[in-house]
């Protein structure tokens, strides 16, 4: 099973907490191996996460962001650095944010 994190930005708004509830709920239902974290939340839910996978397994990095940008190269280059330092058995793949998925980019289009 394929395990990992989902990184998006905080919010206090009601409504986009309500959705990310939701998302969270599909989530455990479809991929129950991620979580999901926003980026002003403690470090340590990650790497508590990333310690209950086996040796020598895979974790992927998913940042739910639409660009690249100063959270992409500060947080989740931290987040990949505390990985490595405690759990440097594992592989870490990091996904691309949004806009970099080609994927990402037709489904956008399409809606318009």
């Amino acid at each position: 099973m394929t395990t990992g994190v989902i990184i998006h930005h905080p919010t206090t708004a009601p409504a986009a907490i309500k959705v990310w509830n939701h998302l969270n709920t599909i989530l455990n239902q479809k991929r129950p191996g991620y979580i999901l974290w926003a980026l002003d939340q403690d470090l340590s839910e990650i790497v508590g996460h990333a310690q209950e996978q086996p040796v020598g397994g895979t974790y992927k990095i998913i940042p739910f962001l639409i660009a690249p940008g100063k959270h992409f190269q500060d947080d989740i280059s931290q987040v990949e650095k505390r990985l490595k330092a405690e759990r440097p058995d594992l592989k870490l793949e990091r996904a691309p944010v949004l806009l970099e998925n080609p994927r990402f980019l037709d489904f956008w289009l399409s809606e318009l």
